[in-house]
């Protein structure tokens, strides 16, 4: 294949890949197509079973059919590369004394919680790694969060799945209640109190939500993500044994155990665990 050819054939593997995240039914119109090059000619249509293209120009004419099992399969492979890339680059090393400081300021996050979730500091970007591991604690990705004040981007995550919930590896997702959370320092705090799962961003699908299967679920997610919880109540709340919104005053991550004992687990386990666990 010369190297024209190999573009064309890459340009045509991106357009596709790209428009798997339509609906079913979707058109994506006005691409340019990888073929003759021409601007706003070419079409994807997503079905059930997979995407349908076409070029209107009459002198390309280029048109086909590709199931979406293909691509998802290509592009959980190209996703599988450039995660493993971007992780051979990372120079890990034991979390420095004034960054576990740091955590433990911001976020009330302990050395048992270090070790315990095996999180490192990366030296090449000066950011917090944590690695992320699934409800059944498979390994998919990992999150660098910054540590200087100044720095733009407070967090970046690298995942071989993006649709996966991030669980504390002290978790067995055997019992209930489990509690949702948006990050994973509210999920690591949770942990010490009950089960615990992270979003990292994302939604419930229809995957990851079978874990949540006949349990009794409460979503505590940050105070800015009220529309994220109603949808997770609508979309999902008929598989759930039963289902509750926590109110919070503060994100979970920026409690003291204190107030998540004051404030949280009343609303968990009843106003009895307040004076039970306060007298402890």
């Amino acid at each position: 294949m010369n190297g024209q050819n190999k573009e064309r054939t890459n340009a045509h593997k991106q357009i596709l890949l790209s428009s798997l995240d339509l609906t079913v039914g979707e058109t994506s119109y006005k691409e340019e197509c990888p073929q003759c090059r021409e601007k706003g000619s070419f079409s994807v249509t997503k079905t059930e079973e997979g995407l349908l293209y076409n070029c209107f120009r009459a002198k390309c004419g280029i048109k086909g059919f590709i199931p979406t099992n293909n691509l998802y399969t290509i592009r959980k492979k190209e996703e599988n590369n450039k995660h493993n890339i971007v992780l051979s680059k990372l120079n890990l090393c034991t979390v420095p004394t004034k960054v576990k400081y740091f955590l433990y300021k911001k976020f009330n996050i302990t050395n048992k919680h270090i070790i315990d979730n095996r999180i490192k500091w990366c030296t090449n970007s000066n950011r917090i790694m944590t690695p992320l591991y699934s409800i059944d604690k498979e390994y998919f990705g990992f999150q660098l969060r910054n540590y200087n004040k100044h720095t733009k981007v407070k967090s970046v995550v690298y995942t071989t799945n993006k649709k996966e919930l991030y669980c504390p590896i002290n978790i067995i997702i055997k019992e209930t209640p489990i509690v949702i959370v948006e990050d994973t320092w509210s999920a690591i705090r949770m942990s010490d109190f009950c089960c615990s799962v992270a979003l990292l961003g994302t939604y419930l699908t229809k995957e990851n939500s079978k874990y949540l299967l006949g349990k009794d679920i409460y979503i505590a997610l940050d105070n800015d993500a009220t529309y994220k919880s109603l949808k997770i109540l609508q979309s999902f709340g008929g598989i759930f044994k039963s289902y509750n919104v926590i109110r919070l005053s503060k994100d979970i991550k920026n409690m003291p155990d204190k107030q998540i004992i004051r404030e949280v687990l009343p609303q968990i386990y009843g106003k009895e665990i307040t004076s039970f666990l306060s007298a402890k």
